[in-house]
């Protein structure tokens, strides 16, 4: 490995890896202050983080967005999601990005268009977030009258079959061969500068929101702080981009949300939660 590609790789994983030990400590300060409170409605995330098997316990006790939480928090905690779930899979490209500029720049030239390229990707997911708050907002308004059961198993498979379906779109399919196709996107998106490489980082931020948009939106269901589903989903976006079957793998993740969507949202009628 070149240093350059070292020196990017290990500062997009450093940056991953500080996120998801800050959102560790948040999510355990969360479910102990849950803890000392009174119990919570039937449903409620807390306990899925007291369960031995906390992926299956969310889906079965599903906990929508991120309820009693103000929007600068949501915020905060939305650019950590990105940064711990998203910064891994850009990697490629911006180490791409890096190794096109070398011969034109170097020294701190080089690295500002290479941060300027990651704070494009990073703006375009925060962007997103403004977006997930609003919904976060309705959701809590809304679920205030439709926590009881089994209204929340529902939702939640409805969500699940719904991000099942959207990984057969051709959508789909555009967004992550451009995410995996690095040589691609720059022949057909290069932007020469500082603003053009802003701008390259946001194209590709939009192309990473259309590949990933219908997984985070599982988030939803199941609940933005819940790490086990944010490590779980950050595999399976992992497998999708990186790995050598991303297409076969994207069809395979859909028929198993489709599944577990199916499931979740006959579960509370079979009495089997």
């Amino acid at each position: 490995m070149r240093p350059l590609t070292a020196v990017i790789v290990a500062v997009l994983l450093m940056l991953s890896g500080t996120a998801w030990w800050i959102l560790a400590r948040q999510s355990a300060s969360m479910s102990m202050a849950q803890s000392s409170m009174a119990p919570p409605v039937p449903g409620a995330a807390v306990e899925a983080s007291r369960s031995a098997a906390p992926v299956l316990a969310a889906v079965l006790h599903p906990e929508p967005g991120m309820r009693e939480v103000g929007p600068g928090w949501f915020m905060a905690v939305w650019v950590l999601m990105m940064i711990a779930m998203m910064f891994p899979f850009a990697a490629p490209m911006v180490v791409g990005y890096a190794a096109i500029m070398r011969p034109r720049q170097d020294g701190a030239r080089l690295w500002l268009s290479v941060a300027a390229f990651t704070a494009g990707y990073l703006a375009v997911w925060t962007l997103v977030g403004t977006g997930a708050l609003g919904l976060n907002l309705v959701l809590s308004m809304f679920l205030q009258h439709a926590m009881s059961p089994p209204f929340p198993q529902v939702t939640a498979g409805a969500v699940l079959i719904a991000a099942g379906l959207y990984q057969f779109t051709a959508w789909k399919r555009t967004c992550l061969t451009h995410c995996r196709s690095t040589l691609s996107f720059f022949l057909h998106k290069w932007r020469p500068g500082p603003w053009g490489a802003l701008r390259m980082g946001s194209d590709h931020g939009g192309y990473c929101v259309g590949c990933c948009w219908g997984l985070m939106s599982v988030l939803f269901a199941v609940g933005l702080m819940n790490l086990a589903w944010m490590a779980l989903l950050s595999v399976v976006i992992g497998l999708e981009k990186l790995s050598p079957q991303g297409v076969l793998a994207t069809r395979v993740i859909g028929a198993t949300l489709m599944l577990a969507g199916g499931f979740l949202t006959a579960a509370p009628f079979l009495r089997i939660t």
